[in-house]
């Protein structure tokens, strides 16, 4: 795993939302520079869907998309 963006989401006994908090973004050190680089702009990319509210997205259609904005 070279990047992580984490998140965290409170909810009540019956599952509705309460609070979402963008904690960080996590990145393996001593990458080169061009590598570096494609896996920030991955990992940015979870974070905009995070901020713009994109919940119900399928794992497979965000990743998708992470990757192509590489």
């Amino acid at each position: 795993m070279l990047g992580l963006t984490r998140w965290s989401t409170s909810t009540t006994a019956n599952g509705q939302v309460i609070a979402r908090e963008f904690n960080d973004i996590l990145i393996q050190r001593h990458l080169p520079e061009e590598h570096f680089r494609t896996v920030a702009i991955h990992e940015l990319t979870h974070a905009w869907f995070f901020y713009n509210n994109y919940r119900d997205l399928p794992l497979g259609v965000e990743e998708g998309m992470c990757v192509m904005m590489e």
